[in-house]
């Protein structure tokens, strides 16, 4: 299948020092096939299901099945105490989000939240971002951080996204 080797040459490619110059564009189909062949592999963290879809303006939209008590188990110290009240068991959430991303570091925003079908204000699920995120002793997802890949710069356009260093 096109997109796995496509994919892996990618982060092959990427990982090498220096990188060489890529550039790439996925269809969401690609994407998606590529997260389900990943989850079937290894569960991470409690993600039983992932799917994207793409929009211009680098907006996407994601719907994932998690077993936050599975989260709970693997790493304790990544739902934050607080989120602990309606982050546990398993759940549907529907995310919405814009990205920028310019000079090898990305920005989310998220634009709309649901978990079970129940509306998050777009203030508190850009907190739980940034609040996992600390926890987990990453970057904060919200103001620009350095992309975990050595890509230049990621955009969606049409229904792909596309990208290079």
């Amino acid at each position: 299948m096109r997109v796995i080797v496509t994919v892996a040459a990618l982060l092959a490619a990427l990982n090498q020092k220096p990188a060489p110059p890529v550039q790439f564009q996925f269809t969401e189909t690609e994407v998606n096939s590529w997260v389900s062949k990943q989850l079937k592999a290894r569960r991470y963290m409690g993600i039983e299901k992932a799917v994207f879809k793409f929009f211009d303006g680098n907006y996407v939209s994601t719907y994932s099945t998690v077993d936050f008590d599975q989260v709970q188990r693997w790493q304790s110290h990544v739902i934050p105490s607080a989120a602990k009240l309606f982050l546990n068991g398993r759940r549907d959430l529907w995310v919405d989000f814009r990205f920028q991303s310019e000079g090898g570091k990305i920005a989310l925003r998220v634009e709309k939240a649901y978990i079970d079908n129940v509306h998050v204000p777009n203030a508190a699920a850009n907190g739980l971002l940034q609040m996992v995120a600390a926890a987990a002793d990453e970057p904060d997802p919200t103001s620009m951080s350095p992309m975990p890949l050595p890509l230049a710069k990621i955009w969606t356009e049409g229904r792909e996204l596309r990208g290079g260093n």
